[in-house]
């Protein structure tokens, strides 16, 4: 799957970036689905079957509206810089980050040259935006992004931290977020029967049969995010 962004010229479509630490917990418990399903609470053999929907579930939210709800590590690449006409004070238009709403952090940008030697851009030459959605990346003041003879494909790699920080006080996630997951658990517990498969394609049809969609629309104003 891939994305495709404008804002700055002509639209680019964009890859969709890849996970390299999933998130260790999920938004919704077994318990608050079961609420949802009116399942009861001691009927521990629905336990999986209810934690497969949840992460699909949130999974098809992320890949909407483009977004990351609890943290993981994400890489994402892609052939060439930002270059464009229109530059910052810094030197270059943010490489903006996709799924990095909210931005922690930044762990490594690499990139690849033409012999296949692998470089890293040092921190210090960029900065970060950790408060626009998504965050971003930009050359420090004076900067450029690194000058290179790219590898023929996918030359350069960025691995980052997003979405809520398990770390942090505040770990629960917004009802704004829980609501919409919780009817797509509920419409694929309702079609448990029909051997329903959580697919992305599967739980768009759900998704748009149980007025899910109105939600989601919500959450991508308010994201800035793009989706896949």
């Amino acid at each position: 799957m891939s994305a495709t962004m404008g804002g700055w010229g002509s639209a680019i479509t964009l890859p969709e970036p890849i996970i390299i630490v999933p998130n260790i917990t999920e938004p919704l418990t077994v318990e608050e689905a079961k609420a949802q399903c009116r399942i009861d609470f001691d009927d521990y053999s629905q336990n999986l079957r209810l934690g497969i929907y949840i992460a699909a579930a949130r999974d098809y939210i992320e890949w909407r509206v483009g977004m990351t709800i609890h943290e993981k590590t994400l890489e994402w690449a892609l052939n060439y810089w930002p270059y464009s006409g229109l530059q910052n004070a810094y030197g270059g238009i943010p490489l903006v980050l996709p799924r990095a709403t909210p931005l922690i952090d930044v762990l490594s940008v690499k990139y690849v040259d033409s012999g296949g030697t692998e470089h890293t851009w040092d921190p210090s030459q960029y900065v970060l935006d950790t408060r626009t959605q998504p965050g971003a990346l930009a050359p420090a003041y004076g900067v450029a992004y690194p000058s290179f003879i790219a590898y023929p494909s996918m030359a350069i790699r960025v691995q980052y931290r997003a979405g809520i920080e398990i770390a942090s006080p505040i770990t629960d996630t917004p009802n704004e977020i829980k609501y919409p997951m919780l009817l797509l658990v509920a419409a694929m517990n309702e079609n448990a029967e029909a051997e329903f498969v959580p697919s992305r394609t599967i739980t768009q049809t759900l998704s748009l049969t149980y007025g899910v969609e109105t939600y989601i629309d919500r959450l991508r104003s308010r994201s800035g995010g793009y989706a896949f």
